[in-house]
């Protein structure tokens, strides 16, 4: 059964407030205008420079400053009413980016990947957040991805079965389903999940949701007791209209690299990973099977 399908229609007024603010945005950028350079590290030291053509602001104002459609809007930010370390945010806009899965055997040509190795083999991706459950292979038991699975509009093999699933349809409109989707022609891209659970177990947990106005939320905080304490932050602290609860742990992971603003951490089990906004060492990133990832349209 389909619970919603929420599609992000914006119109951009081009009246005489917003002409004005642009000239102010052009004024302190570069002679290039609407070009916005995406900086991708590749590896430890390489740099490519990855320029695509971005419009100009959208809601001018949203979260205090310009908006082009992708904002990091919180990084390492503590939430004392959920007795949370670190919260990292990032809001998209489906209209203007596009939302995908991505897997290390489709990416890589193996199994597992950390999120450095994900950005490194796909230099355009803008942001990257881990995804899905994932199982080790064996003889008898094949496959890696737990749930129900898309990637590029097919179906690939899972274990077992997830609770909620998380879409992205050939349109590029975003949606989530209680349970796997009865009809996968339209479907592009998707990832299942948990709806939620109070197994108090506190540690780093990963969300992706869709906000009452038509945004799309990669959410991870540290530390989150149970997933229904998860739920109520993400309604009533992001906004979330529908979610999926997705592997988290020491899973958790993310990537951003755009208009200036850099992260990359990974929250892997082990003490030097949870010591705030720091330059994360390898052993923080553990290898998972997919990503969520946000690319240039």
């Amino acid at each position: 059964m389909r619970i919603k399908n929420t599609v992000s229609i914006f119109l951009i007024s081009m009246f005489a407030a917003n002409i004005a603010c642009a000239a102010d945005i052009a004024a302190s950028s570069p002679a290039d205008s609407g070009q916005i350079s995406a900086v991708a590290q590749l590896g430890t030291l390489a740099e490519t420079e990855i320029p695509f053509s971005v419009p100009g602001p959208f809601r001018v104002g949203l979260y205090g400053r310009e908006f082009y459609g992708l904002d990091l809007v919180k990084r390492f930010v503590g939430v004392p009413g959920y007795k949370v370390s670190f919260s990292n945010v990032v809001v998209i806009d489906p209209a203007r980016f596009k939302i995908k899965t991505i897997s290390a055997q489709k990416l890589l040509g193996r199994n597992f990947a950390t999120i450095p190795e994900f950005a490194a083999a796909a230099p355009s991706a803008l942001a990257i957040i881990n995804a899905g459950f994932f199982d080790f292979p064996t003889p008898t038991s094949p496959n890696v991805f737990v749930g129900f699975y898309m990637e590029n509009g097919k179906v690939m093999p899972g274990n077992g079965k997830m609770q909620r699933v998380f879409t992205v349809n050939k349109e590029g409109v975003p949606g989530v389903f209680l349970e796997r989707p009865l009809d996968t022609s339209p479907i592009e891209s998707a990832v299942s999940g948990f709806s939620g659970g109070n197994k108090n177990d506190s540690t780093a947990r990963t969300a992706v949701c869709l906000t009452g106005d038509g945004l799309v939320k990669f959410v991870s905080l540290y530390p989150m007791k149970t997933l229904d304490e998860m739920t109520d932050y993400l309604k009533k602290e992001e906004n979330c209209s529908d979610y999926v609860h997705l592997d988290g742990g020491g899973s958790t992971q993310m990537f951003y690299n755009f208009d200036n603003d850099y992260l990359k951490y990974g929250w892997e089990r082990r003490p030097e990973c949870y010591k705030g906004d720091i330059v994360f060492p390898e052993s923080c990133y553990r290898q998972v099977a997919n990503v969520l990832a946000v690319l240039p349209k």
